[in-house]
């Protein structure tokens, strides 16, 4: 048996030990190309649980939190090494009766330390939570100290396996990548900015509370594994959506698909419906396999351009592409000016914004904007008017919540798109001829296809 495999395996065991299970039907093996896939090696049932974990075995904000508070309340000395001197350690003044014990000195301390940083690892989101736990785990690991999730960080993906990411070509810097952020198309480079925004934010945060994160590659490293693997596991005391995250080791391992393949549910076999160990984090198939067939889970309905940005890769054919033009929407309807009356108007009845186009079809949100820019600003606005002018008024908003199908406008709004496809396809081409003259590699290649992908969707509409 391969290492790749042995530790693999020894994961697998681990796992189990703390209540996962398993189907025998799937292993978990190096897929060419995709790294770490899931397989089934007999045959799977359409809606068969795979994977099933116990709640309390995933690593989440809750169980992180519950065990860093765990340590802290153990071992004042925790809280000395962890966490950065401006978080005050205020201990119990000497006002207890002399028949006291030390030991309930002792307690009282560690209680009042415990609350105080307890609030502060409340204050993360969970995206910060879990990447410092990553980074604390592997740097435990790496000094050859206890780690509990030392045999999940052993099969997670080294940073040199992110180098496909434009934020890791940022914050790398090296010389083969560190230029090819703004050769990126404009949506792609606004997504990468906002990650890279989203990091350095992050990593700042996490250095202002935790005094052991001095290594920036390797926080990178951690935030990357959270980023690309994390799943959605609701939690009542998460503040929103966003921080219902948790990873769940060997369910990280099925690569993407644009088509869903699986489905993940939490069922409660409690009489009472509510977190308790009775929960079960549940991995089910959707469809049927045969062996040797690799089994896929579906990240969402993302474009090429978002999976670029979050994962590192892109699908060779994706049905979730499309091109945004929102950018150039904005200025046909309003020169870019969010105080003008149409985008107030759109922004009203909600189409303000996400403007995008597929090979087949244009959104609706894409429509209506379109329309609203072909009529008068006096139209849009709440201001006494001839009886032809309301008229055309009603005829716009009926064509906006979907009474009418807008035909008085089609034929013009194809007229005022045909410009903004035919840019896209000159800047797509001329920015292929750019990066067709640097040396071909895995990044400048999927940049290539991501501009060749814009210029099919708008040569596809201009047909």
């Amino acid at each position: 048996m391969s290492e790749p495999n042995e530790k693999l395996d020894r994961l697998v065991k681990w796992l189990e030990s703390r209540g996962v299970i398993i189907s025998n039907a799937i292993t978990a093996r190096a897929i060419p190309g995709r790294g770490i896939g899931v397989v089934a090696v007999s045959k799977v049932a359409s809606q068969e649980p795979i994977i099933q974990f116990p709640v309390d075995a995933l690593l989440n904000p809750r169980t992180v939190r519950q065990k860093l508070t765990e340590l802290i309340k153990s071992d004042i000395s925790v809280a000395l090494k962890l966490f950065q001197p401006h978080l005050p350690i205020t201990t119990v003044k000497k006002t207890l009766a002399k028949n006291l014990t030390k030991r309930v000195k002792t307690d009282k301390t560690e209680l009042r330390i415990s609350s105080v940083h307890r609030n502060a690892l409340n204050s993360l989101s969970s995206h910060q939570l879990l990447a410092y736990y990553l980074y604390q785990e592997a740097k435990l690991h790496d000094q050859g100290e206890q780690a509990e999730w030392a045999l999940f960080i052993d099969v997670l993906p080294r940073l040199q396996d992110f180098k496909s990411v434009p934020l890791v070509w940022h914050v790398l810097q090296e010389e083969n990548s560190k230029n090819l952020l703004p050769l990126l198309p404009n949506t792609t480079l606004q997504h990468a900015q906002r990650m890279i925004k989203q990091f350095n934010n992050d990593f700042q945060t996490v250095r202002s509370i935790f005094a052991n994160v001095d290594d920036l590659n390797q926080f990178l490293w951690a935030w990357m594994c959270v980023n690309s693997r994390c799943l959605y596991f609701h939690m009542e005391e998460a503040p929103s959506s966003d921080d219902c995250m948790t990873l769940a080791p060997l369910v990280d391992f099925l690569n993407h698909t644009d088509i869903n393949h699986c489905t993940i549910d939490v069922i409660d076999t409690s009489p009472v419906k509510k977190f308790s160990k009775a929960q079960k984090f549940i991995l089910e198939t959707g469809r049927s396999y045969e062996p040797g067939e690799e089994i896929f889970l579906s990240y969402g309905p993302h474009t090429n351009s978002f999976l670029l940005c979050e994962y590192g890769f892109i699908l060779d054919q994706n049905q979730n592409t499309q091109l945004d033009i929102t950018n150039e929407i904005i200025n046909l309807v309003c020169q870019g000016n969010e105080n003008h009356p149409k985008a107030k108007y759109l922004a009203k009845y909600g189409y303000w914004g996400d403007y995008t186009v597929q090979h087949d079809s244009i959104s609706y949100r894409t429509e209506v904007a379109l329309a609203v820019a072909q009529v008068s600003d006096a139209m849009v606005q709440d201001e006494p008017a001839k009886t032809m002018r309301q008229l055309e008024a009603a005829q716009l908003k009926a064509y906006m919540i979907g009474v009418t199908d807008g035909y008085q406008y089609k034929a013009r709004s194809n007229e005022l798109l045909a410009p903004i496809l035919h840019a896209i396809i000159k800047n797509g081409q001329d920015a292929i001829n750019q990066l067709s003259r640097l040396d071909l590699d895995f990044n400048v290649e999927n940049i290539i296809n991501l501009y060749k992908e814009l210029i099919w969707i708008a040569e596809s509409q201009l047909v």
